[in-house]
Formats: structure tokens, C-alpha cells, sequence
């Protein structure tokens, strides 16, 4: 269960939107209760970053795989990275 679908159950009925899939949060939710009680539901997934390059992105989880359509340069840059590097016979 996510942070959405926590916040709507706990509220007692659907005030933000959710998915069954990962990162559909994708900018902060304000749900005021009362004028002192406000909940914020916000994106729990990193999203791509300018400067850093895609392979390290999809390595650390940043980029989504899904989004992937050229898989071989990032395999070619893990293999490339490892210390000790790894070598084909």
C-alpha cells in the first residue's frame, strides 16, 4: 500500500488519485482536514535528473525501466564500471 491509498483510507473515501503501480504521485497533494490539520501526500519516486547520465539513472532506479528502449548500452556501462572489471574469454 502506498502513501495515496494510505491518506484515502485514512480519510474514509478517494480524495487523492493512486494507481497499483509505483510513482503515480507525481507533485505534492494538500488535503486540508480542519484549519489546523493539513495532509501532504508526496512523490515517493526520484524522478531524471538533467546532467547525470541515463545509464546511471536506470542503474540507481531514478529513470523508469519501463521507459527503457535500448537496454544494451546500460548492461555495456555496469560491465564497463565494475572494479574488478570484468573481462569476456
Amino acid at each position: 500500500m502506498g502513501k495515496s491509498t494510505f491518506l484515502n483510507t485514512l480519510i474514509g473515501r478517494k480524495r487523492v488519485s493512486t494507481s497499483a503501480s509505483p510513482g503515480h504521485t507525481k507533485h505534492l497533494q494538500t488535503i486540508h482536514m480542519t484549519k489546523s490539520l493539513v495532509f501532504c501526500d508526496c512523490p515517493g519516486v526520484v524522478h531524471p535528473q538533467r546532467g547525470v547520465p541515463k545509464e546511471m539513472q536506470v542503474v540507481f532506479g531514478q529513470y523508469p525501466i519501463a521507459q527503457v528502449r535500448e537496454p544494451f548500452s546500460k548492461i555495456r556501462f555496469i560491465g564497463e564500471s565494475c572494479w574488478p572489471a570484468l573481462h569476456v574469454s
